[in-house]
């Protein structure tokens, strides 16, 4: 018979926040109001999925434990052998299960450690250390090269991860009561390392708003390069919607509700815009379709209808003047050679607003050259008498 594997709970005294004691590299945590538990290090693991996701992971949890020798000085809830789950919503997905080999509890006033193996008790932290004569430095990164708004966006996640972390150990001190010495010495470190955040948040702010008028003014271009509207102004844009374009707003807010009236109408006129398409579609469908009918009660052949391609194969286009399928396929094919030459696996994976400039200048090459080799300008007179510029396919695909 196999020897027991030792798993030890023993109480500790003083130490760090919980999630200050994480070590670099893989861990978990399971954390509120500064009690919980957290572990680092992985004794055993198990991926699943499937319907049965949640009793293949209760049969692998209690095979382990019955190869354990559990030695608990503390008792309790979080004490013993831990296991950390993260489970899927969808069956499909992969579920995780993992065996911390360290993990470090506390509930009000009491704190423990637990170990699997028969090493020593691990060390943990007890005091922070000190970080008051150190500098810490912006990275100059986003200053020197393209900006990214992905780089952006994960720096703005750190500042606001930290700062919280940050208020919520302030609080920490006062309701567990450190001495006041170090809750002097605690808080030197912490305002230094908050004022530094408060200059990186300074410097995102700003090159948040560098990058989206980039954007603006990149948008309110055409294929050619050419602007679209002459008196857009991407600043008076970017500072008239800054405050409606934080993250909280992205996920929860209502764009017809913001302060900005620039976004206001912006989100009015793509919902009317959708509308518009909706109406379209079902009448154009119901044209389509009593189309249809007349043509088979004149005894025509439905295939007679849809364009075929070079093979002489049926497309998905109706006959008409201009071959559609020749023209869209040639699109297809730019599109394929976007993605192959930026090293994407497809081009739907291309976000043009996230691409480094040498990246874009190789997507705007390709589609420059595409509008110049497959389409021409025509000028339409529109029901109320005024002049607009189009761009369709050129004559070669008559």
């Amino acid at each position: 018979m196999a020897a027991l594997i030792p798993v030890t709970t023993n109480r500790i005294g003083a130490h760090l926040p919980l999630l200050q004691l994480l070590p670099p590299g893989e861990h978990y945590s399971w954390v509120r109001g500064g009690e919980g538990l957290v572990g680092w290090g992985e004794y055993a693991s198990i991926k699943v999925s499937g319907r049965d996701r949640f009793d293949q992971v209760r049969t692998w949890w209690h095979q382990h434990l019955e190869t354990f020798q559990v030695a608990n000085a503390v008792h309790g809830s979080g004490t013993g052998p831990v296991l950390f789950t993260s489970f899927s919503f969808d069956r499909n997905e992969e579920s995780v299960a993992v065996i911390p080999r360290v993990v470090v509890g506390k509930k009000g006033a009491n704190s423990w450690i637990t170990w699997v193996g028969d090493d020593a008790q691990p060390v943990i932290t007890e005091t922070a250390t000190n970080f008051s004569s150190q500098e810490f430095s912006w990275s100059k990164s986003l200053k020197n090269k393209t900006l990214n708004g992905e780089k952006l966006g994960l720096a703005q996640e750190f500042e606001e991860v930290y700062t919280s972390l940050f208020l919520e150990l302030k609080q920490s001190m006062y309701e567990y009561e450190f001495e006041e010495d170090d809750i002097e010495a605690l808080t030197a470190i912490i305002d230094n390392v908050e004022n530094k955040l408060k200059q990186a948040e300074a410097m995102t702010k700003t090159l948040r708003k560098m990058l989206t008028k980039r954007v603006l003014e990149k948008g309110n271009l055409n294929a050619y390069g050419e602007k679209i509207d002459p008196n857009f102004n991407a600043d008076e844009v970017t500072e008239a919607t800054d405050e409606d374009m934080s993250s909280w707003r992205l996920w929860l807010g209502n764009y017809k509700f913001s302060n900005s009236g620039i976004i206001r109408t912006a989100h009015k006129i793509i919902f009317d815009s959708i509308a518009k398409v909706k109406r379209f579609t079902v009448q154009t469908g119901n044209e389509i379709l009593q189309a249809q009918e007349k043509f088979l009660k004149a005894g025509y052949k439905i295939d007679e209808l849809v364009q075929k391609d070079k093979d002489g194969k049926p497309t998905q286009y109706f006959v008409r003047e201009i071959n559609y399928s020749s023209y869209y396929a040639a699109i297809q094919e730019t599109k394929a050679n976007i993605a192959k030459a930026l090293g994407r696996d497809d081009y739907s994976l291309i976000q043009v607003s996230l691409l480094e400039q040498d990246e874009k200048d190789v997507y705007n090459k390709f589609w420059s050259q595409f509008f110049k080799d497959n389409t021409k300008k025509v000028t339409n007179v529109n029901p109320d008498g005024t002049v607009s510029e189009a761009r369709m396919p050129s004559d070669k695909y008559l």
